[in-house]
Parts: structure tokens; sequence; C-alpha cells
């Protein structure tokens, strides 16, 4: 097992962002970082409250367009979505991307 993924409805909605969180905290406790937590939101990052963002890797953010679909892209489904790498950004404290020959 390389990590976790959530996914489906929306983990990072107000109704379901504490339960989320919690199964992070579970996985970093269980395994501390030697596996990836990824969470795919229709949310954008700049809309979310970033508290205890440090357990998540990678965000992908944005929700899926239909107009804007590319099968070629790796891990999201249209244009707009982004892979924002949580650790460098919040670090920077400025959106950093997931260099994608990095994966």
């Amino acid at each position: 097992i390389q990590g976790l993924t959530v996914s489906g409805g929306d983990p990072m909605a107000p109704e379901n962002i504490d339960d989320t969180l919690n199964l992070c905290k579970t996985v970093r406790w269980l395994f501390g970082n030697t596996r990836d937590i990824w969470v795919y939101t229709g949310y954008k990052y700049e809309d979310l409250n970033h508290t205890d963002f440090d357990l998540i890797d990678v965000l992908v953010d944005g929700r899926f367009i239909e107009d804007e679909k590319d099968i070629s892209l790796l891990f999201r489904g249209s244009k707009n979505q982004r892979l924002i790498d949580i650790k460098s950004t919040l670090k920077s404290n400025q959106i950093k991307l997931v260099k994608e020959g990095t994966l």
C-alpha cells in the first residue's frame, strides 16, 4: 500500500472535513510519513480552511469541468484542476504545484 486517496462526494465539504482529517490523522499515526495522502475536492484551495492540511501530501482541487476534459492529464480529469503540493505550499505560503515528472 503506497497511501490513501480520499475522494467521492466531497471530502472537504463542511459536513465531511472533520471525518476526512480524522482519517488522515489516523493514517499518520499508524504509518507516519511512509504513506502518501491525496485528497480530491471540488473546492478551490483558496476557499478552504487550511487547519491540519499538513496531514495531506497532495490536494487535487477544482470541480471537474466537462468542457475542459483532457484524458492526457495525470491524476485529474479537467485542465482547471490542480495537483497542489501541500507541504511546499504551506512552507512557502503560496500555491506550489506538483511537478508531473516527480510523481
